[in-house]
């Protein structure tokens, strides 16, 4: 009898250490704020108007330069869509174009980045650039097929900066990334798209580093999206209008419902967008796998990267969560143990056939 209830000591102790493992596991999902505040921001779209994209397509071009470009954006669209019908598909195709094509340019990001570095005609010679003009590129190629594109500027964690994912809610954190989501008509949804984050190219001190992309950041759920992104604007660059009428009712995209569009005449000078694009820009390559492996788990089906210190700050809590586990199934197999094990026992004390 005393050793049964030794037994069911063990066990129930074991159970309480079990209930304390689990309590000291930590959750793991997107803040609500940033949530929240990426699902708002997309019923808020800017829309600048043709002086505005300008600059985004060549700088200080004239109207024939302008036309060029996006004649080879509509060319190269359509040669990269042409076995590819239906939309989602082609969003797809577009995101894999562009990750598996530009390499993210970290000289241009430790020294200045201005339009030369994200317009659309040097990024497609150059094939590097950095986030803004993974993005550019991305949204222009998207919109050559129909699609309502828009750019979303916020902020990601990068440890240079001091944004990490824990503190990545906070108000007033730097702008410095920035992503795409797509209209997808059919189902009546965003579709979100980083082609910066599953790009794996890299060009630094003058080499290329090229590697296949990832989809980890093709589509993926708000929560997923909210654990390393928070929005903070979204703007719509409607490309094909800067050309006047020479793209007109050539591609037309289907407006979001319940979207305020707000419509400025504002022109921004390549000063302005250095200011934003330089702290944009200070993700570099190390950060952005960084990231993507913290969240990569959340979704099982996509490629994986090499493990990064966020992605196992939480190894600890799991480690004594199995260890809980173990010691409680030896506890109740202890503790059930057969009862003419027990029996025995006693019969072999009885007999005096044990020591002592």
């Amino acid at each position: 009898m005393k050793q049964i209830s030794n037994k069911l000591i063990s066990a129930i102790i074991s159970l309480a250490l079990m209930a304390a493992v689990i309590g000291s596991v930590p959750a793991i999902g997107a803040d609500s704020v940033i949530i929240e505040k990426n699902t708002s921001a997309m019923y808020d779209i800017k829309d600048y108007g043709p002086e505005f994209v300008y600059d985004y397509i060549v700088p200080d071009a004239a109207e024939d330069e302008i036309v060029a470009v996006l004649e080879n954006i509509k060319q190269i669209s359509d040669e990269v869509t042409a076995n590819t019908d239906d939309e989602y598909e082609i969003i797809c195709t577009l995101d894999n174009y562009v990750s598996n094509l530009i390499a993210y340019d970290h000289d241009a990001a430790h020294n200045d980045v201005s339009f030369d570095t994200i317009c659309l005609k040097n990024v497609l010679e150059r094939n590097r650039t950095t986030c803004a003009g993974y993005s550019n590129l991305f949204a222009a190629l998207a919109q050559a097929q129909g699609l309502y594109c828009v750019n979303i500027r916020g902020s990601a964690p990068d440890s240079q900066i001091g944004i990490t994912i824990d503190n990545l809610a906070d108000e007033n954190t730097p702008i410095n990334h920035e992503w795409n989501a797509v209209w997808y008509e059919t189902e009546s949804r965003w579709i979100y798209v980083d082609c910066t984050w599953n790009s794996l190219n890299s060009y630094e001190n003058g080499e290329f580093s090229m590697r296949s992309a990832v989809t980890t950041y093709l589509d993926p759920d708000i929560e997923l999206l909210s654990l390393a992104h928070k929005a903070d604007s979204v703007v719509y660059r409607d490309f094909f209008s800067a050309a006047g009428a020479y793209f007109e009712n050539e591609m037309t995209a289907a407006v979001p419902p319940n979207v305020t569009t707000t419509v400025t005449g504002a022109v921004t000078t390549t000063a302005a967008v250095s200011q934003t694009t330089s702290v944009q820009t200070q993700t570099a390559n190390s950060s952005r796998e960084a990231v993507a492996d913290s969240t990569i788990a959340a979704k099982s089906n996509n490629n994986t990267r090499d493990a990064s210190s966020e992605g196992v700050k939480n190894l600890p809590a799991i480690i004594f969560f199995a260890a809980g586990c173990l010691i409680l199934v030896g506890g109740v197999v202890y503790a059930l143990k057969s009862p003419r094990d027990a029996n025995k026992n006693d019969k072999n004390d009885d007999d005096g056939s044990s020591e002592g």
